[in-house]
């Protein structure tokens, strides 16, 4: 039976010496939140916008050249996204290190830089992201700031791994094989 990579559980199961495809990378640089548009008036009848921040277009360009490093694109199927914000600690930090919470953006912008980075590198839509867990942290002292950044096709946490979860709620295999 051949495996199918939309299906990368059910492959994992009948054939648990294959592994399923997962992306990981750590970018190194400054977080940038993906904030709203600028407008700047029209241009041949459309409207013209621009980010509110200039740093994004560069963090997104670091995340695409890493990723692109690590890998191509993930079968087609839903994907599962976790995201580890280090933010850049600041000169005077005091010890121990503060939280993150009046630093850099908010984490659902800072997720959003990433997702459109990744899209059209690991993943052909954004959509496909159906579950993420992100949190972003002050670097420690002598700690590089960026993002760690695992994509993997949903179907590599399979639904037995959830609490309460049973075989009956894994969907069975495709009868086309």
């Amino acid at each position: 039976m051949a495996l199918r990579p939309h299906r990368p559980a059910i492959a994992a199961r009948l054939h648990p010496g294959r592994r399923c495809p997962v992306r990981s990378v750590f970018v190194p640089g400054h977080p940038a939140p993906q904030g709203s548009k600028s407008y700047k008036g029209h241009r041949s009848g459309k409207p013209v916008l621009t980010e509110s921040s200039r740093f994004v277009a560069p963090w997104r360009e670091a995340i695409k050249l890493h990723a692109a490093r690590r890998g191509g694109m993930l079968p087609v199927g839903p994907v599962h996204v976790e995201l580890d914000f280090v933010l850049p600690r600041p000169q005077r930090c005091p010890t121990p290190t503060p939280p993150a919470i009046k630093r850099n953006g908010d984490l659902d912008k800072l997720v959003r830089a990433v997702f459109d980075a990744i899209t059209g590198i690991w993943i052909d839509d954004d959509c496909r992201i159906t579950s993420v867990r992100a949190s972003k942290r002050t670097a420690e002292s002598g700690e590089r700031s960026g993002v760690q950044i695992v994509v993997r096709p949903l179907g590599t946490i399979t639904l037995r791994d959830r609490p309460g979860a049973t075989d009956a709620d894994e969907p069975p295999p495709d009868a086309h094989g």
